[in-house]
């Protein structure tokens, strides 16, 4: 892991090649993204039917997370990420996806139809046992967190 093979186009400002720690945690951030996408209902089926909003979006974050991918002209280091890894990671998402829809009963409309505040009072366990993760990941920024679910 520690050998970039496959990434040897990102070098640094000093045109030596980054090592495969940098370039696995280049592509946890764009899979990171990606599972955004997904999770807004944006994801394409390919990465060049994504939207130029989405786009830009990736381009940013990557470029914040990783200096040496600022190093080139137009975002193509980014893009070639994107155009190697994505199909893969898509396909992937498409098989999560039906796992958990085969796994998880369909609810109809869990919540019921209040204000916020009748909603929380309803919402909010009596009594907080053990946390759960849940399987969502969140991309704000460059801060991947997990969400906590208290149950009752």
């Amino acid at each position: 892991m520690g050998i970039n093979v496959l990434m040897r186009y990102v070098q640094d400002r000093h045109g030596s090649v980054v090592d495969g720690h940098a370039v696995s945690m280049m592509r946890a951030l764009a899979r990171a993204i990606w599972v955004e996408l997904g999770i807004g209902g944006a994801a394409p089926t390919t990465w060049k039917q994504v939207d130029a909003q989405s786009r830009d979006s990736y381009y940013h974050a990557m470029n914040v997370g990783f200096f040496e991918l600022r190093l080139c002209n137009e975002n193509w280091k980014a893009e070639q990420i994107a155009t190697v890894y994505y199909l893969s990671w898509y396909n992937k998402w498409l098989d999560y996806l039906q796992t958990r829809s085969l796994a998880l009963p369909v609810a109809v409309n869990p919540l019921p139809k209040a204000g916020p505040s009748e909603l929380r009072k309803k919402a909010a366990p009596s009594k907080r046992k053990k946390a759960k993760v849940s399987p969502t990941v969140s991309f704000t920024g460059l801060i991947l967190k997990r969400t906590y679910i208290y149950v009752g």
